[in-house]
Formats: C-alpha cells, sequence, structure tokens
C-alpha cells in the first residue's frame, strides 16, 4: 500500500489535472451547447429513427437536414456535417434521447457517462490485490483526471461505454468467467476496429468459450442492425463508413492531425511520396504486434494473475496501435491499461529497476493531461503518444512476459500458483529422491510456502549461493 504521504501526493495531483481538464471542459462548452459536439451525431441518428426513417439512416442530405433542425449555426461551414458512421444497432441506444431537447439530451447522457466513470472503481478494486487496497476517493480522482476520459465526456462520445466494457470484460476474466467476458467484448462492437484485433489474438490462442460469447454478442447486435436499417442499409454501411474515412477535407477531421496509433506513427517517419512503402510497413508491423500479443497469451499460464493481468495490458495497447483511426476520446481504454501495467509492476519483484522506471515514465507520460494538450491541441502531433505505447508494451514483453531476455533473472511464483494449503502443486514440483534435491526442494524459492517476503528473502539467498558452488 502507498504510504499517507505518496497518497497526498497523488491526490494533489490528480485534483489539479482536474481542475485543468474542467477549464478546458468550460472552454468547449459554447460549442457543445450550439450542437457541434461529437453527440450531435447520436443525437441525429436518434432522431431519424424516431421519424421511422431507419432505412435511411446513412443519408447525408437526411442528416443534414436533421442536424439543422437543432443547430443550424453547425453547419454554417462547408463540410461541416458531423455523421453517424456508428453500427445500426447503436443508434437505437439514443432514441430515448431523442424525445429531448438537443441540450437536455447532451446533459443525460453527459451524467450518465460521469457515473459510469464513477462506477468503474466498484468494478476493478477487487481484482486489482494491491491497487485495489488504496482509497475509493483516489480511484475517483484517477478516473476523472485521465484526459482521453474527460474528452470522451464532454464531447458526448460512447468510448467510456468501451473503457467499463473492456473493465467488466477484466472482471470476469480474472474470475475465470470467460463466457461473459466474451458477451462484454461482444457488446463493445460499436467501436469495432478498437476490440476486433483484441478478440482475434484471444481466438488464435484457443480461448473457445470466450470467443463463443463474444460471437453469441455479435449475431444478436448483427440481427438488431437488419431490424433498425434493414439489410440493404446493413449492406451499405461498410461503403459508407470508408467513403468518410478517405473524406480527409471534412472539418471534424482536419483538425486532428495525424493519429496516436501505429498508422500515424508510420507515416511521420515514412515520406507521403510513398503510399505502398506506408502500406507495406503497416502490414509488416501489424503482423508482428499481432503475433507478439498472440505469443504473451500463450507464456500466460491460467494459473498466473499478475501475467494475465499484463497480458490483458499489453492486448488493450495492441489493440488502440492496430486501429485503423484513432480519436482522443478513443484513448480512454488506455486508462485500463495503465492501472493493469502498475499493478503487474509493482506486484512482481523481479522486474530490473530500468524496465521499472520506464514502465512508470510511459505511465507518467499518458497519464498527464499537460502533454495531450501540447501534442493533440497545440502541435497536432498525437503519434509521439504512440511512440510512448510501443515503448511500453515492449518493456511488458521483455520483462514481465518473457523474463529471460536480457539479463538472467530468477522468478517467484504467484500466490495463485499455490494450492489451497500454501504449497505448490506436488505432481509439477515433486523433487527427486535425492539428498540434493531434497536440499534444492527446501531452499529453491520456487518451492517456498506463500509467507511474507522477509521469510523468503534468507532462502533466496542461500539457494542462490549454493547454486554458484559446481556439485560432484
Amino acid at each position: 500500500m502507498l504510504s499517507r504521504r505518496t497518497r497526498t501526493r497523488l491526490a494533489v495531483y490528480f485534483a489539479g489535472l482536474i481542475v485543468l481538464n474542467v477549464f478546458v471542459f468550460w472552454q468547449g462548452w459554447v460549442r457543445s451547447r450550439l450542437g457541434q459536439s461529437d453527440f450531435t451525431s447520436f443525437y441525429v441518428a436518434g432522431q431519424i429513427l424516431r421519424q421511422g426513417r431507419g432505412a435511411d439512416l446513412y443519408d447525408d442530405e437526411l442528416q443534414r437536414e436533421v442536424q439543422h433542425s437543432f443547430s443550424p449555426s453547425g453547419l454554417n461551414k462547408p463540410d461541416s456535417l458531423i455523421p453517424y458512421i456508428h453500427p445500426p444497432f447503436e443508434a437505437l441506444a439514443f432514441l430515448p434521447l431523442a424525445r429531448f431537447s438537443y441540450l437536455h439530451a447532451y446533459l443525460i447522457w453527459l451524467f450518465v457517462n460521469m457515473a459510469l466513470v464513477a462506477a468503474m472503481p466498484f468494478v476493478l478494486r477487487p481484482h486489482f490485490p494491491i491497487l485495489g487496497k488504496e482509497p475509493l476517493a483516489l480511484w475517483l480522482l484517477a478516473c476523472f483526471s485521465f484526459f482521453p476520459i474527460f474528452v470522451a465526456a464532454v464531447e458526448g462520445q460512447d468510448s467510456i461505454w468501451l473503457l467499463f466494457c473492456y473493465s467488466m470484460a477484466y472482471a470476469t476474466f480474472s474470475a475465470d468467467t470467460e463466457l461473459r467476458s466474451g458477451c462484454w467484448l461482444g457488446i463493445g462492437l460499436f467501436k469495432f476496429h478498437l476490440v476486433l484485433p483484441f478478440v482475434l489474438a484471444l481466438a488464435i490462442t484457443g480461448r473457445k468459450k470466450l470467443v463463443a460469447g463474444f460471437l453469441a454478442v455479435a449475431a444478436l447486435l448483427l440481427g438488431v442492425g437488419i431490424w433498425v436499417v434493414g439489410t440493404k442499409g446493413w449492406l451499405e454501411y461498410p461503403a459508407y463508413v470508408w467513403g468518410y474515412e478517405s473524406n480527409q477535407s471534412a472539418m471534424w477531421k482536419a483538425a486532428l492531425g495525424k493519429s496516436a496509433n501505429l498508422r500515424g506513427l508510420i507515416s511521420t517517419v515514412l515520406p507521403a511520396t510513398s503510399p505502398h512503402l506506408k502500406a507495406g510497413v503497416l502490414t509488416l508491423f501489424s503482423v508482428l504486434l499481432l503475433a507478439g500479443l498472440v505469443f504473451a497469451w500463450k507464456k500466460t499460464l491460467p494459473q498466473e494473475n499478475n501475467r494475465k493481468a499484463m497480458a490483458f495490458c499489453i492486448g488493450l495497447i495492441v489493440t488502440v496501435l492496430l486501429s485503423y483511426h484513432l480519436y482522443p476520446h478513443d484513448l480512454s481504454v488506455v486508462f485500463l491499461a495503465i492501472l493493469l501495467a502498475i499493478e503487474g509492476t509493482i506486484s512482481i519483484s523481479t522486474i530490473r529497476a530500468w524496465a521499472r522506471r520506464t514502465i512508470f515514465g510511459c505511465v507518467a507520460i499518458l497519464s498527464c493531461t499537460p502533454v495531450y494538450l501540447l501534442l493533440i491541441r497545440r502541435y497536432k502531433h498525437s503519434e509521439i503518444i504512440a511512440g510512448v505505447s510501443v515503448i511500453l508494451i515492449v518493456t511488458l514483453w521483455c520483462e514481465i512476459i518473457w523474463p529471460g531476455i536480457g539479463k538472467k533473472s530468477l522468478a517467484l511464483p504467484d500466490e495463485n500458483a499455490f494450492g489451497v494449503d500454501g504449497n505448490l502443486e506436488e505432481s509439477k514440483r515433486k523433487p527427486k529422491a535425492s539428498a540434493e534435491g531434497l536440499y534444492a526442494s527446501e531452499t529453491n524459492p520456487r518451492n517456498l510456502s506463500s509467507g511474507s517476503r522477509a521469510q523468503q528473502v534468507p532462502a533466496l539467498r542461500l539457494y542462490l549461493q549454493r547454486s554458484a558452488i559446481p556439485t560432484r
């Protein structure tokens, strides 16, 4: 647990970030009130469904007409339409809000998002053995101080819902209920580009229950989408989304700069005159990241909760890097990855000092509001955030998933590797019936009981001294 002094410092730091976030919110309040926030597209979708015109949901002229009815000032510039480009089943969630005025619907949605953020500590704390012991107030301050979460709330986006789905997926995954975890990941398909890479890696590793739950929910959402817009509307949806993805002149895309994913990072490094080279390099590194994630899951044993958490963390960051497009509010899911990285780093004692400093340094950068303001709003170089994310996952791969790379380390087992009586499973750890084997069994730190660290250190030191003496 953290000392009282450290808690106080963190609380003051988080409170300062929240004040800065509120200042940003106040600057954007006028724009949101006039119907120029991202919530406009959701409200338009709800209004179209309320009018019974779901089959024309992806008609630009209809969306423009509806948006002009409550926000004429939002369409006073060319290409200023904020289109609804999300899957059709998600539009159904905004149908109840269409009964209210735009401003009232926006405030209701803002309240719901804030409530979800406040609920996350109650979901996650029981599954964090170390961080979960910290006060609830510190957790709440940390949640509301994360800049992408605040941006998602202010813009009226649905990224907080995706973060909540991932939080529930991790909570059920750590409790060994993979079927429920897959269902929660399936619910997150309203942002499919931030879910599919994560599930694909787990599917390759043979998580059949998780994949079954995911596919069941995906089939249900597919049927809901057909009911909302019809088969023709579903078939037109991919072309509609891709058309806007290729339209770089749209106002809502032109002000973003390069995105904080692998595509944005490669676009910065390689010249703009080589599109085929960019595509090839992007494909190569995407395959490498996905292969690394698959290998990380395969190297993680079911009873190793610490390493499962770290593999989940790597999966989140890799998914963000592999997403084709990424906006600042989409980085909300990185908050869960930050918590998992901190939990794993402080719970695994064999992580080397340089790696520990690197992980905490990357976490500090990714959780700092001024960094986002400078890189995203001031200089429009979000791809630097992607570079920090790459450094973080490479460090985690080397030090936690594969501790054998680099300097040789001797890792103690996780507490969950012990049986009910506090001893390791004899079938896996049974020593040879010899004097040398008996001595190794008694002094090997892998065979120690799950007592305090003070009881383990002398035996560990004796084991290291003996292991350096050659035997006949």
